[in-house]
Protein backbone atom coordinates (compact mmCIF):
# COMPACT_ATOMS: atom_id res chain seq x y z
CA UNK A 1 0.00 0.00 0.00
CA UNK A 2 1.76 3.38 -0.71
CA UNK A 3 1.07 5.70 1.82
CA UNK A 4 0.79 9.09 -0.87
CA UNK A 5 -2.51 7.23 -2.03
CA UNK A 6 -3.37 6.74 1.44
CA UNK A 7 -3.29 10.36 2.46
CA UNK A 8 -4.96 11.24 -1.08
CA UNK A 9 -7.88 9.10 -0.01
CA UNK A 10 -7.97 9.89 3.55
CA UNK A 11 -8.28 14.03 2.48
CA UNK A 12 -10.99 13.07 -0.61
CA UNK A 13 -13.26 10.93 2.18
CA UNK A 14 -12.80 13.77 4.49
CA UNK A 15 -13.91 16.34 1.57
CA UNK A 16 -17.07 14.25 1.12
CA UNK A 17 -18.05 13.43 4.58
CA UNK A 18 -18.12 17.37 4.94
CA UNK A 19 -20.45 17.22 2.22
CA UNK A 20 -22.73 15.06 3.05
CA UNK A 21 -25.53 15.21 4.52
CA UNK A 22 -26.82 11.41 4.58
CA UNK A 23 -25.78 9.69 7.91
CA UNK A 24 -25.48 6.06 6.58
CA UNK A 25 -22.95 7.52 3.87
CA UNK A 26 -21.55 9.60 6.31
CA UNK A 27 -20.52 6.39 8.60
CA UNK A 28 -19.60 4.42 5.28
CA UNK A 29 -17.14 6.86 4.93
CA UNK A 30 -15.67 7.12 8.86
CA UNK A 31 -15.72 3.37 8.62
CA UNK A 32 -13.26 3.47 5.51
CA UNK A 33 -11.05 6.52 7.06
CA UNK A 34 -10.15 4.33 10.01
CA UNK A 35 -9.28 1.64 7.45
CA UNK A 36 -7.04 3.67 5.87
CA UNK A 37 -5.38 4.89 8.99
CA UNK A 38 -4.99 1.04 10.57
CA UNK A 39 -3.47 -0.09 6.80
CA UNK A 40 -1.56 3.47 6.70
CA UNK A 41 0.05 2.92 10.26
CA UNK A 42 0.59 -0.96 9.39
CA UNK A 43 2.56 0.09 6.61
CA UNK A 44 4.74 2.60 8.46
CA UNK A 45 5.61 0.58 11.44
CA UNK A 46 7.06 -1.77 8.62
CA UNK A 47 8.96 0.88 7.13
CA UNK A 48 10.22 1.55 10.49
CA UNK A 49 10.41 -1.52 12.13
CA UNK A 50 14.60 -1.79 11.57
CA UNK A 51 14.87 1.67 13.05
CA UNK A 52 12.77 -0.02 15.77
CA UNK A 53 14.33 -2.89 16.74
CA UNK A 54 17.70 -0.98 16.50
CA UNK A 55 16.61 1.83 19.55
CA UNK A 56 15.13 -0.92 21.14
CA UNK A 57 18.69 -2.80 21.41
CA UNK A 58 20.14 0.29 22.61
CA UNK A 59 17.83 0.89 25.39
CA UNK A 60 18.04 -2.81 26.02
CA UNK A 61 21.37 -2.90 26.83
CA UNK A 62 21.29 0.72 28.60
CA UNK A 63 19.39 -1.32 30.90
CA UNK A 64 21.57 -4.05 31.60
CA UNK A 65 24.19 -1.29 32.18
CA UNK A 66 22.13 0.39 34.60
CA UNK A 67 21.26 -3.30 36.49
CA UNK A 68 25.46 -3.83 36.47
CA UNK A 69 25.81 -0.48 38.12
CA UNK A 70 22.82 -1.07 40.75
CA UNK A 71 24.47 -4.44 41.97
CA UNK A 72 28.37 -2.93 41.92
CA UNK A 73 26.79 -0.18 43.98
CA UNK A 74 24.87 -2.75 46.30
CA UNK A 75 27.86 -4.61 46.62
CA UNK A 76 30.13 -1.77 47.35
CA UNK A 77 27.48 -1.11 49.92
CA UNK A 78 27.29 2.61 48.63
CA UNK A 79 25.82 5.57 50.21
CA UNK A 80 24.26 4.16 53.45
CA UNK A 81 27.11 1.85 54.30
CA UNK A 82 29.27 5.41 53.91
CA UNK A 83 26.53 7.11 56.05
CA UNK A 84 26.04 4.73 58.73
CA UNK A 85 29.93 4.41 59.63
CA UNK A 86 30.51 7.98 59.85
CA UNK A 87 32.75 8.06 56.49
CA UNK A 88 30.54 9.77 54.58
CA UNK A 89 32.32 11.89 52.03
CA UNK A 90 29.86 14.83 51.17
CA UNK A 91 31.55 15.77 47.31
CA UNK A 92 31.90 12.27 46.09
CA UNK A 93 28.81 10.06 48.06
CA UNK A 94 26.45 12.69 47.41
CA UNK A 95 27.36 12.77 43.66
CA UNK A 96 27.13 9.09 43.82
CA UNK A 97 23.74 9.47 45.15
CA UNK A 98 22.70 11.52 42.69
CA UNK A 99 23.79 9.57 40.24
CA UNK A 100 22.02 6.20 41.10
CA UNK A 101 18.55 8.98 41.54
CA UNK A 102 19.40 9.61 38.17
CA UNK A 103 20.10 6.18 37.19
CA UNK A 104 16.85 5.39 38.58
CA UNK A 105 14.92 7.81 36.58
CA UNK A 106 16.69 6.94 33.70
CA UNK A 107 15.37 3.24 33.99
CA UNK A 108 11.80 4.69 34.61
CA UNK A 109 12.12 6.61 31.44
CA UNK A 110 14.16 3.30 29.90
CA UNK A 111 11.08 1.40 30.48
CA UNK A 112 8.26 2.89 29.00
CA UNK A 113 9.62 3.56 25.90
CA UNK A 114 10.81 -0.12 25.64
CA UNK A 115 6.96 -1.14 26.57
CA UNK A 116 6.06 1.16 23.84
CA UNK A 117 8.70 0.03 20.95
CA UNK A 118 7.70 -3.74 22.16
CA UNK A 119 4.10 -3.14 21.69
CA UNK A 120 4.58 -1.27 18.46
CA UNK A 121 7.04 -4.39 17.13
CA UNK A 122 4.59 -6.91 18.35
CA UNK A 123 6.97 -8.53 20.61
CA UNK A 124 5.86 -9.95 24.02
CA UNK A 125 6.26 -7.52 27.43
CA UNK A 126 9.27 -7.95 28.72
CA UNK A 127 9.91 -8.88 32.13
Amino acid sequence: MDLQAVIAELNELATRLAATDDEVEAARIRRRQEELRTAAAAVDAAARRPELERELAQLERRLETLDESHIRSRASGGFLKGALWGDYEFPRDAEELNSQIDDANDRDRIEERVAVLRQRLGLPKAD
